[in-house]
């Protein structure tokens, strides 16, 4: 196996996670506003492939906070033109919410470009939305990767943000708060929170297959007049 620069630098920044697969604990019966832990509940799927399956809980880097990690890149591809077969996790929990009353979610979020590198790091991106009935809406759509104006369009208009900008000293995992407010409609208790990330296939160039950059969302913190 030829191993690339990704695979030689990746265990210095971050713990390798346990793939974990959430045990089914009793419905989540509490008040909207009470923690909400990972693993207890949450559904977790992917498609698509990964070069490597680091992904999964990951409790203590760098802040002793657990986050779910994506880590792992996608597949290759052996051209620079941009390929449409993305790989996907996605992490669901059902929450219940009391309709017509606002909360707020908040999340920290580590990140890192590939080898530390703020400008040859492709994209990841993730999704935050609420998916009340089946329909999703997207809260939050984060990217983290030093390619995406260049390789993936302008994202900023279509409601991207980066996460921490380019112009940010690359330095290792860099951590921020993210946050909305939602007002579940009338009629509307139950509630799926949803973290979609999407990796898109990583193109060849200058003569190496550059990797994906890393996010780490953590469980959110709820509060608002609904608790």
């Amino acid at each position: 196996m030829t191993l690339d620069r990704r695979t030689v630098v990746r265990g210095a920044a971050w713990t390798v996670p346990a793939i974990a697969v959430a045990a089914q604990a009793p419905a989540f019966a509490a008040s909207p506003c009470a923690p909400v832990p990972f693993q207890a509940n949450w559904r977790v799927t992917s498609t698509g492939t990964f070069n490597a399956d680091r992904r999964g809980f990951l409790t203590g880097y760098p802040d002793g906070v657990e986050r779910y990690l994506s880590e792992a890149d996608n597949s290759r591809t052996t051209s620079e033109t941009v390929a449409t077969n993305s790989s996907t996790i996605t992490l669901e929990r059902d929450l219940t919410l009391v309709a017509g009353r606002e909360y707020t979610f908040s999340f920290t979020i580590a990140s890192r470009f590939s080898g530390d590198n703020s400008t040859n790091s492709q994209n990841q991106h993730l999704q935050i939305q609420t998916v009340v009935g089946g329909s999703a809406t997207d809260r939050l759509k984060l990217v983290k990767g030093g390619r995406d104006t260049t390789h993936f369009g302008n994202l900023a208009a279509n409601g991207w943000s980066r996460l921490l900008p380019l112009t940010t000293p690359p330095g290792g995992v860099q951590v921020e708060t993210r946050s909305f407010t939602y007002t579940p409609p009338a009629g509307t208790s139950a509630v799926v929170l949803r973290y979609q990330y999407t990796l898109p296939a990583r193109g060849y160039t200058g003569g190496t297959f550059p990797g994906q950059a890393d996010i780490a969302v953590s469980a959110p913190a709820i509060s608002g007049e609904g608790c």
